[in-house]
């Protein structure tokens, strides 16, 4: 199965705004991170995507100075055109730089990551399996050992794990979702609560792809600390004297990303009657860890990322707070980190919590959104009765703001079908990659 084995025109679509490309080497590079700033559009991003895209597939002498540049932008462009645009840009470089491997082996990194790019327009296409597919192929490019790895490898590793981390939770989440629009229309403007049952082989499907996306989540988390280690911190920002990717905010995403991970399969867990604590016990310190990284200025997406985290985790401990205070010789909370996120009060202030979401246009995950009775009851019980009133005043306060019932959700009223959790499972374990997601006993 291929992701895409129609490649598009080569016409207007495929062109952008064409640019002098630079011919030294640090120079190119520089000039792709230039062109992923606000200076320049989307048009002339992708004109020197084309055109690097072109060179790595027609001349094999195109060095790794093309290629990472090329990565640069594809990256930032897999969130301003359409997948099928960058999946017919991306498809032919990838196929010559595997093709160079065999006497190019460093080549296979950067194969690696536009596969993994593939997988992000899959993945924000709604199309789980083609996502997970290009990820599976990304594995392959690089090859299971990663013992005496260098370390721009061991960088493209953690962020194929990353990735696999982040669509498998959201495959597994859209599971949990109320994806009919006059079932949500009930919940949330007539403040109804969810009456339907949750399937026990979607379950089953949700949770082999919740271990999976927890497996994922922490090997990426495992490279970055080993990262950090190895080289003594890691810079702040990119650079193009430095030929290596990973800067210092990369911990946050990746610890952010698997405490998301360990949330939603502990609740997938009660909801299948099984004890979820020991994933909820992780946080704390992970949360600690992410905001206490050092070199590191929030943004307003790690913010909001990090509040539907809390929130999730008070929801399953009585409504407490994730932060833990700690003292420790040389730390310091990050630049930017919202007072709220680590007031010293051992109750979450969720109220708090649900007005930034909302101020920043952000949702609150699958938290105002859930489809089944069981996960509801689950959340209430565990928040220790905090869920419900919560949720009624979180849906009057947005939608308040926003007159809009959908601001949270954002997808097609038909939304992406679940036979894709029973497929995109499947895959999961017939991998073999993660021997832990599958061993869960029969459907």
């Amino acid at each position: 199965m291929e992701v895409s084995s129609k490649r598009e025109p080569s016409g207007e679509r495929l062109r952008g705004v064409p640019v002098r490309l630079a011919e030294d080497r640090r120079d190119l590079i520089q000039q792709a991170y230039d062109h992923r700033g606000a200076d320049h559009g989307v048009e002339e991003r992708l004109g020197m995507a084309v055109q690097l895209a072109r060179r790595l597939a027609r001349d094999d002498s195109a060095g790794w100075d093309v290629a990472m540049s090329l990565h640069l932008l594809a990256f930032t462009l897999s969130g301003q055109i359409p997948p099928k645009r960058l999946i017919a840009l991306l498809d032919p470089p990838v196929t010559a730089l595997s093709r160079r491997a065999v006497r190019e082996p460093e080549m296979l990194r950067f194969a690696a990551l536009l596969v993994r790019t593939v997988s992000m327009a899959a993945n924000k296409a709604d199309d789980y399996v083609a996502a997970f597919y290009s990820i599976n192929r990304a594995h392959r490019l690089l090859g299971p050992a990663e013992v005496g790895r260098d370390r721009m490898t061991m960088e493209a590793l953690q962020q194929i794990y990353l990735q696999e981390s982040g669509q498998l939770a959201r495959n597994a989440e859209v599971g949990l979702l109320e994806l009919d629009r006059t079932r949500r229309i009930r919940l949330h403007d007539h403040g109804d609560r969810p009456r339907r049952r949750l399937n026990p082989g979607v379950l089953h499907q949700i949770r082999v792809l919740a271990r999976a996306s927890v497996s994922a989540g922490a090997n990426a988390s495992r490279i970055m600390a080993q990262l950090r280690t190895d080289h003594q911190g890691l810079p702040a920002e990119a650079s193009a004297d430095d030929d290596h990717l990973a800067v210092a905010t990369w911990s946050v995403t990746a610890n952010i990303m698997f405490m998301r991970a360990l949330l939603l399969l502990a609740t997938a867990d009660f909801a299948a009657g099984k004890n979820g604590e020991r994933r909820v016990d992780t946080i704390p310190y992970l949360y600690w860890q992410t905001v206490m990284t050092e070199n590191v200025k929030f943004q307003t997406s790690h913010s909001m990322d990090l509040t539907r985290v809390a929130l999730h985790y008070s929801f399953l401990v009585g409504g407490k707070t994730p932060y833990r205070r700690a003292k420790v010789k040389g730390r310091k909370l990050a630049d930017a980190v919202p007072e709220y996120l680590t007031d010293t009060n051992p109750m979450l202030d969720i109220t708090r919590c649900s007005y930034e979401l909302i101020k920043a246009n952000h949702d609150a995950g699958i938290l105002d959104n859930i489809a089944f009775s069981e996960v509801h009851n689950i959340l209430q019980k565990h928040s220790s009765q905090h869920y419900e009133p919560w949720l009624q005043r979180h849906r009057t306060d947005r939608t308040g703001r926003t007159g809009d019932v959908d601001v949270q959700l954002r997808l097609a009223s038909a939304g992406p079908e679940l036979d894709a959790l029973d497929y995109t499972s499947r895959m999961v374990e017939r991998t073999r990659r993660y021997a832990d997601a599958s061993g869960l006993g029969c459907r």
